[in-house]
C-alpha cells in the first residue's frame, strides 16, 4: 500500500482516534484558555492593587503630612506612655507605605510562583510569618496611638481641630480595620 501525500500529512493515530491536525487544534484551544486565565489573573491583580492603593494611600499620606507638621501637641509626652504622637504618626505612615509597596511587588510576582516547589513553600511560609508580625505590630501600634490620643491629648484639647479630627477618624478606621482583619483570620481557621 502506497501512502499518498494526504495520508502522510494526516498521520492518523488509530489507538486514540486523533490526528496531528486535531492535536494542533486542541493545543491551540488549551493555550488560548491559559492566555485568557492569565489575562484574568492580571486584571484581578491590577484591580486589587488599585483597591489597596486607593483606600490606604489617603491615610498614609495624611499620617506623614501631620507627622511632619510642627504642631505643639505632636511633641507632648503622655502621662502614661513615653512616646509622642509625632512618633506614632510617622511610624504608622512609613509602615503603611512599606506594606503597600510589598503588597504591590508580591501581587505583580505571584503569578510566577509555583506552590509545589520546596523553596517557594519556604518563601510563602516566610511571607506568612512576616505578614503576621506586621499585622500584630500594627494592631498594637494603633492601640497605643489610641491610648495616647484619647487618654491625654484629646481630652485636654491640645491639638488644632484639623489634626484632632483626623486623628479621631483615622484611629477609628484603623482600629476597625485591624479588628476586621483579625476577625477574618479567625474565620479562615474555622
Amino acid at each position: 500500500m502506497v501512502m499518498t501525500e494526504k495520508s502522510q500529512n494526516m498521520n492518523l493515530d488509530i489507538e486514540n482516534g486523533i490526528n496531528d491536525k486535531n492535536d494542533k487544534v486542541v493545543n491551540n484551544s488549551y493555550n488560548n484558555i491559559l492566555m485568557d486565565k492569565e489575562k484574568e489573573l492580571n486584571n484581578l491583580n491590577y484591580c486589587l492593587i488599585c483597591y489597596v492603593v486607593t483606600f490606604s494611600m489617603p491615610l498614609i499620606v495624611c499620617d506623614l503630612y501631620f507627622g511632619f507638621s510642627n504642631d505643639d501637641c505632636l511633641t507632648k509626652y503622655s502621662r502614661n506612655l513615653n512616646f509622642k504622637l509625632k512618633t506614632y504618626l510617622l511610624v504608622s505612615g512609613f509602615l503603611g507605605l512599606i506594606v503597600v509597596i510589598i503588597y504591590i511587588i508580591v501581587m505583580n510576582h505571584i503569578k510566577y510562583i509555583k506552590f509545589n516547589e520546596e523553596e517557594n513553600l519556604i518563601v510563602l511560609f516566610c511571607g506568612i510569618i512576616l505578614h503576621s508580625i506586621i499585622g500584630i505590630f500594627s494592631i498594637i501600634w494603633n492601640i497605643l496611638g489610641a491610648v495616647l490620643f484619647w487618654d491625654y491629648i484629646y481630652p485636654n484639647r491640645m491639638c488644632n481641630s484639623q489634626l484632632s479630627t483626623y486623628l479621631f477618624v483615622s484611629l477609628i478606621i484603623k482600629l476597625i480595620g485591624s479588628l476586621s482583619l483579625l476577625k477574618s483570620n479567625n474565620n479562615d481557621d474555622d
